[in-house]
C-alpha cells in the first residue's frame, strides 16, 4: 500500500482565511463541525487545531458521515463530542437546549447566495453494498412537501440560482415526491436550475418524469453506476431525447 501514490488536493476556503474569521469572531461557546468523506479527516483535524489555538474555551462537536462511519478515529482528533448518525439527542443534551426542529435553515447568514440545497426525503430504501447511506440514514423517510417549498421560497428570494437535491433516492416514489414538488415549482415560474449531484436510479426514470424534470429546470441529471445496465449505455440519452 505504501507504494501507491496519494495526491491530496485542498478544496474550500484557504486555512488562513478560516483562521482570520475565527480570530475576528471568537470567543465561541460551541463549534459544530460537519464532516463528509472519511479521507477528508485531515481537514477536520486542522479545523479543530485552529479552534483550540484561537478559542481554547470552545466546546467542539463533530457530526456527519465521517463521524458516523469512523467514530473511534473521529474521537482521536480531540473533539469534546462525536455525534454518530442522525439521532441528535446527545447533541441537544450536550448543548443544554430544546431545539426548534420546525425552524428553517438559516440561509440569511450568507452575505451573498447563488446556490442552495434541498432534500425531499432522508435515507434510502436500498442496501447497496458499496454505499454508506444505510449506516448514516438507515430508514427512508419522506419529508412533507410543504416543508420543501417553505425552504425553496427563501432560497429564491435570497438570490439562489442553482439548487441541488441532496437526496440519496430522489426518484423513489417520484410521483408523490419529486414530481409533485416540481409541478408546484413550475406553477411559481421560478428562474432557477436544479441539479442531481447524488445521482439518479435509472430504473425509476420514465419519459414523463424526465420531461417534467427538464421543464422544471433540471440542468444536470447524473446516473449512479449501479443503476445502469451494461447493455444500455445510452439509457439517459434516450430519455432526454423524449423531451424534445
Amino acid at each position: 500500500m505504501n507504494s501507491i501514490p496519494r495526491r491530496y488536493r485542498r478544496y474550500g476556503i484557504p486555512r488562513d482565511y478560516l483562521k482570520g474569521f475565527l480570530t475576528k469572531q471568537e470567543p465561541f461557546d460551541f463549534a459544530l463541525i460537519q464532516t463528509g468523506m472519511t479521507y477528508w479527516y485531515l481537514g477536520v483535524k486542522e479545523v479543530i487545531e485552529d479552534l483550540r489555538r484561537i478559542s481554547p474555551q470552545t466546546k467542539v462537536v463533530l457530526g456527519g458521515v465521517y463521524a458516523t462511519l469512523s467514530p473511534r478515529h473521529a474521537e482521536s482528533l480531540g473533539a469534546d463530542l462525536v455525534v454518530k448518525g442522525s439521532h441528535l439527542e446527545p447533541l441537544w443534551k450536550f448543548l443544554k437546549i430544546n431545539p426548534n426542529l420546525a425552524g428553517l435553515p438559516f440561509w440569511e447568514a450568507y452575505p451573498t447566495l447563488r446556490v442552495g440545497v434541498l432534500k425531499l426525503a432522508d435515507g434510502c430504501p436500498f442496501r447497496c453494498t458499496y454505499c454508506s447511506v444505510p449506516q448514516v440514514d438507515p430508514n427512508f423517510v419522506p419529508r412533507p412537501l410543504e416543508r420543501a417549498h417553505a425552504e425553496l421560497d427563501p432560497l429564491c428570494k435570497l438570490g439562489a440560482e442553482n439548487i441541488a437535491f441532496y437526496d440519496d433516492a430522489l426518484l423513489f416514489r417520484a410521483e408523490s415526491l419529486l414530481a409533485t414538488f416540481l409541478r408546484k415549482a413550475l406553477e411559481k415560474n421560478l428562474q432557477i436550475h436544479f441539479h442531481t449531484p447524488n445521482a439518479l436510479n435509472a430504473r425509476f426514470m420514465t419519459k414523463n418524469l424526465v420531461r417534467l424534470m427538464v421543464q422544471a429546470g433540471c440542468k444536470t441529471l447524473y446516473l449512479g453506476y449501479g443503476a445502469i445496465k451494461p447493455s444500455s449505455p445510452f439509457y439517459l440519452w434516450e430519455h432526454l431525447k423524449w423531451t424534445g
